[in-house]
């Protein structure tokens, strides 16, 4: 019976680290293809799609790891995003799918719920992380006055996020049952 249970749990992980593997990849290629086509990445959030979804697929740990390391591996393979944001946006992206996995996977909440707590747990982060590191990167305009502006100039892919994750994650789920949780019954 022990051998079973630890074969369910290597296949989980191996999925698990696939599917995470995707996401990241994603999360790689269409920053790329949003600015070949002229898109702007601070509008349209690119790389936040795919690791937002990773947050209602994979495991808190698993998800947050996946938002922190995208955004620097990023930096390291196509210079973007530039420093010294890449990692303000690395910690951006841990917590958003870290508090996206945690919310509904772990606690099971819905992901209409789900979703709007982690972008505005994003938000709280990025503000706190800005005003830790305002001095360090030379924001003149005062440190919430550039988080506000971040936020607003990101709204296109705030409502672009609402719009395609639940989607993205209803069409993994169906793919992928094992991943869907089973609502109702605990």
């Amino acid at each position: 019976m022990v051998a079973r249970k630890r074969g369910k749990d290597a296949l989980w992980q191996a999925r698990e680290l696939s599917l995470a593997g995707l996401l990241g990849a994603l999360g790689l290629l269409l920053p790329v293809g949003f600015h070949a086509l002229g898109w702007g990445g601070k509008i349209f959030l690119p790389m936040h799609l795919p690791i937002v979804a990773a947050g209602f697929v994979l495991g808190p740990a698993t998800a947050a790891g996946l938002g922190l390391v995208v955004p620097l591996l990023s930096l390291a393979l196509t210079g973007m995003p530039p420093l010294p944001l890449a990692p303000l946006m690395s910690v951006e992206l841990m917590v958003k799918a870290g508090v996206a996995s945690l919310l509904y996977r772990v606690l099971r909440l819905p992901i209409w719920i789900a979703l709007p707590v982690a972008l505005v747990a994003d938000w709280v982060v990025l503000a706190l992380a800005v005003l830790l590191a305002a001095g360090f990167l030379n924001i003149k305009a005062g440190a919430l006055a550039y988080v506000a502006a971040v936020i607003v100039a990101g709204l296109p892919g705030t409502a672009l996020q609402l719009a395609a994750v639940p989607a993205a994650v209803a069409a993994i789920e169906r793919r992928l049952p094992r991943l869907a949780l089973k609502r109702g019954k605990q």
